[in-house]
């Protein structure tokens, strides 16, 4: 099957959502409303958080990067409200979905375990609001669904499509497994032996999942597609010249190919396992689709070197850049109302416009903060992240009412 015809078609899978709820706002320099400590009385004052934040109704979902447990607060007023167990900590940001009407969450901790746990089903967001100040303890409504051992550590999120759930894990290994935690099939990625030179910290990346199969890159600058029935390699290809490490970004379909980044190697589409063009440039966190561009063709790119460009991928120009003033590593692009919320792994946060690449507005917010592994949660006019020294904080983004 030809990689570029597919990609082609499916380009608008990679689309970012807008919460509906905030369309119409304008989004305003952050304001604090609270700040909660996720771990408290920690004696390494060097650690950072690296896992995001999930919601669902009156509660968000927390991973920790030293402690096990996924944590429960309460968004109304940042309390925290109870602790999923789990084996090791949780790095990789909590996965929520729905399936047949009702509200699942996943996670995936550093022993390799796989969790699943039914979300409790709650009234309309007008009951939540009318309800006391929560209890202390939230845990005992999350029901257990199933554990799966993959004895690998992972800390990249759980992706899904619905059907299947696909696990990247840190020793190039990838699983896929059904809604029912059943390992369906496992790929094991061979490090080729002409590229020794990378260090295998990261192993595989978080994968990009089309139709009938997934794309992901690999510590060697492996990018395979795989077939998501069996784990089949349909298509290969190598990024970079095998330095530590060339693949830890997530691919992002465009219309005739796709763009995928290393850390320090170029980014670049590709078409057929050829490369159209490259860059000097690479990403953490990789790049998002123009959601309004009718053709597919322009991406916001995050640079591990503090830029956020707008790429045109037919020809690899640079159509506009916009400089954090950092030199470090940019958070995955946001797109809310054609503006690009972004922040640093080192500093505040960012919204810049998207046709012009000017800044609208940057903070560094307080003295405590000290930047982001992950771009904040983006909802009903809050905003909630998790900072690299651990306080998870909510900031209101926007004028509107909330519920």
């Amino acid at each position: 099957m030809d990689w570029l015809q597919t990609l082609g078609l499916l380009w608008m899978t990679t689309t970012p959502s807008v919460e509906k709820s905030s369309q119409g706002h304008s989004l305003h320099e952050p304001v604090l409303q609270w700040r909660f400590d996720i771990v408290p009385d920690l004696q390494n004052s060097t650690s950072v958080q690296y896992s995001g934040v999930n919601a669902y109704n009156e509660l968000l979902y927390v991973g920790t990067s030293n402690r096990s447990g996924v944590l429960l607060v309460d968004h109304r007023y940042g309390v925290r409200v109870g602790r999923l167990n789990t084996a090791a900590p949780v790095q990789a940001t909590p996965t929520i979905l729905s399936l047949n009407g009702k509200h699942q969450l996943y996670a995936v901790d550093l022993s390799g375990m796989v969790y699943a746990w039914q979300l409790p089903e709650k009234g309309t967001q007008e009951e939540i609001a009318l309800q006391p100040k929560p209890k202390s303890e939230r845990s005992d409504e999350h029901k257990t669904l199933w554990e799966t051992p993959l004895d690998i550590p992972v800390n990249t999120p759980i992706e899904s499509d619905g059907q299947f759930l696909f696990v990247s894990t840190n020793n190039d290994i990838v699983y896929t497994l059904d809604m029912d935690g059943n390992v369906i099939w496992r790929f094991a990625h061979k490090v080729s032996p002409t590229r020794k030179g990378n260090l295998q910290l990261f192993g595989a990346g978080s994968p990009l999942l089309l139709e009938d199969s997934i794309v992901v890159g690999f510590s060697d600058g492996a990018v395979l597609r795989l077939s998501k029935n069996d784990g089949t390699v349909l298509e290969k290809v190598y990024n970079g010249a095998g330095r530590y490490p060339d693949v830890i970004a997530k691919p992002a379909a465009v219309q005739g190919g796709i763009l995928v980044s290393g850390f320090e190697q170029p980014s670049y589409k590709e078409t057929q396992e050829s490369v159209l063009w490259s860059q000097s440039f690479g990403s953490v966190e990789g790049a998002i689709v123009d959601p309004v561009d009718g053709n597919g063709l322009f991406v916001y790119h995050a640079g591990s070197d503090g830029q956020l460009r707008k790429l045109d991928t037919s020809t690899g120009a640079v159509l506009w850049e916009w400089d954090s003033d950092t030199g470090s590593a940019l958070t995955g692009p946001l797109w809310f109302e054609e503006q690009i919320l972004i922040a640093s792994h080192v500093s505040g946060l960012f919204l810049i416009d998207s046709s012009t690449g000017k800044e609208s507005w940057r903070s560094r917010l307080h003295h405590r903060q000290t930047g982001y592994m992950h771009t904040p949660l983006l909802h009903e006019c809050s905003m909630y992240g998790i900072t690299t020294k651990g306080f998870l904080e909510k900031y209101q983004v926007c004028d509107g009412s909330e519920q």
